[in-house]
């Protein structure tokens, strides 16, 4: 870009200003807000009657999102699960959809956009209305967000007229994009032989776990598997309870243009939704598990920068004006994976423990803290317990447990964002005592360190032709400056470069590190 300014004397003088562009990152729209679930469910003739309610479960399940201008259409179900306990002592479970729909408008027109969608029960409360009557009162948080991408242009560099540039030296990144894509899993899976058949699922758990992702030019390529946990009640003479697991395999391709090998990526896989029905088999036993998983795939890159951005600019011969920005940089500093065991004995103060049925574990919670050069991830996930005391009354309880992970961070922790993910891989126990059990859960914590770098970028320079230069410089000037002066600032002061004042005065430092008397020549 070139722009022709006449300075006084007729002298003509011609700036040349080269500019770049970056793209960086915008979160364009981010926004959470309830969704009320309230209905009744009555008990089908084939379900035996409610004596107690033990644990009411409400998962809210996508099943499609349309992004339209200015809002997105969220189309869900919340899957209420219900586990009771009827007039002989034994455990059912009765499960019903309630469809919802959620309009979030942005506010403004937002085009191009694919929306992430996260949703989760804020609460879920259940009461026995009558033996074949339950009345369902839930919420569900629904968290949309929307990252976009921004073009930023600005000055790489000047030359003649007389300019002047201060660099900076950053480690910027250039995000490439955020792709968003559902995919559908689906498997007929056998119990197998040992196993009986099934008389009815009590519970069921489906995690996603990503274990791998190879990057080729323009696309990923996407491999983990889905674990598959059923409880079910067995179809046999004497009842009895059977856990059946399994695992999907995921290979995915997802398409995102501008990803290469070289490029830095964040991603997670997650469970949008899933149905599990029962089937029977050839020889009429229910041995079959119609299973079908929504994931959702996302996935954010950028490419590394290294860049000197000007900062400051002035010239020797004639007023400038200039625009500035002010420019967020979020660059991925490091990733890791970690398994993490943690160990709890709980005691019932109530209860003799007579057989434990089934131990599984909520959704895990993490946050973070950071402090000096210590990043510390907090987290916790809430533990269910099934199981029957020693008169075979059925029973169920929850425990919290939690675990930290402690990181040093080398730079310190200023500006840095921590993207946690953990899932629960494993859960165990062992029964020490009539009334005590020992619990191991097994988590996998999965996490991305980001930097956010903000800087003041030029964005344009022009000569100011309406104010030209008339003050007069001496050819030589002596200067006593301060330590901690930057020789930039003495510069532009008298109108000289960064250059000329350090070959007079021997220097090689930017700054000054003592009281000292320099030498200042004219430009």
């Amino acid at each position: 870009m070139h722009y022709k300014e006449f300075l006084k004397g007729d002298v003509c003088m011609e700036l040349n200003v080269k500019k770049e562009l970056l793209h960086i990152s915008e979160l364009m729209f981010e926004n959470t807000s309830e969704q009320s679930v309230d209905g009744d469910i009555t008990l089908p003739d084939y379900c035996p009657d409610i004596k107690r309610i033990l644990k009411c479960m409400v998962s809210p399940c996508l099943a499609s999102e349309q992004c339209t201008g200015d809002r997105v259409t969220i189309d869900a179900n919340a899957l209420v699960q219900v586990i009771y306990v009827d007039e002989n002592n034994e455990i059912f479970c009765y499960e019903k959809t309630f469809p919802f729909s959620k309009i979030v408008e942005f506010g403004k027109q937002i085009d191009n956009s694919s929306a992430e969608i996260k949703m989760k029960t804020a609460y879920a409360n259940t009461r026995a209305v009558s033996q074949r009557r339950i009345d369902i009162h839930a919420s569900i948080a629904i968290c949309v967000s929307i990252l976009g991408k921004k073009d930023v242009q600005f000055v790489s560099d000047a030359s003649e007229c007389g300019i002047q540039l201060l660099k900076n030296f950053k480690d910027a990144s250039d995000f490439i994009g955020q792709t968003v894509k559902t995919f559908t899993l689906n498997e007929v899976m056998e119990i197998g032989k040992s196993k009986p058949p099934i008389r009815q699922i009590i519970r069921q758990k489906v995690t996603p776990n990503l274990s791998e992702i190879k990057v080729i030019t323009n696309k990923l390529l996407v491999k983990g598997e889905v674990n598959i946990c059923i409880l079910y009640c067995a179809d046999t003479s004497d009842g009895g309870y059977e856990i059946f697991e399994n695992t999907m395999p995921v290979n995915q391709i997802i398409d995102l243009e501008g990803i290469d090998d070289k490029s830095k990526h964040m991603s997670k896989l997650s469970l949008s939704s899933f149905n599990i029905v029962t089937k029977a088999n050839s020889s009429g036993e229910k041995k079959l598990l119609d299973v079908s998983v929504n994931l959702t795939a996302i996935i954010k890159a950028q490419k590394e920068v290294e860049n000197s951005f000007p900062s400051d600019c002035y010239s020797t011969l004639c007023n400038l004006k200039s625009d500035r920005k002010l420019v967020s940089f979020e660059k991925i500093i490091d990733s890791f994976e970690e398994m993490i065991m943690i160990k709890k004995g709980e005691e019932f103060t109530n209860t003799t423990i007579g057989k434990i049925i089934n131990v599984w574990c909520d959704d895990v919670v993490t946050t973070y803290v950071c402090t000096g050069d210590e990043l510390k991830i907090l987290g916790s996930t809430v533990v269910s317990i099934l199981g029957k005391d020693d008169a075979g009354q059925p029973f169920y309880a929850e425990r919290t447990v939690t675990f930290e992970k402690i990181k040093n961070i080398k730079n310190g922790c200023k500006d840095l964002i921590c993207n946690s993910d953990a899932n629960v891989s494993a859960v165990g126990f062992v029964v020490t005592d009539d009334n005590k059990i020992d619990l191991r859960v097994e988590i996998c914590l999965r996490v991305s360190l980001i930097r956010r770098n903000t800087t003041e970028l030029l964005t344009d320079i022009v000569c100011d032709e309406s104010k030209p230069k008339t003050k007069k410089y001496s050819a030589l000037t002596i200067y006593f400056c301060d330590d901690g002066e930057l020789v930039w600032n003495i510069a532009r002061k008298y109108n000289t470069t960064v250059e000329a004042i350090k070959l007079e005065n021997e220097l090689n430092e930017n700054m000054i590190k003592e009281k000292m008397m320099l030498l200042i020549p004219g430009a």
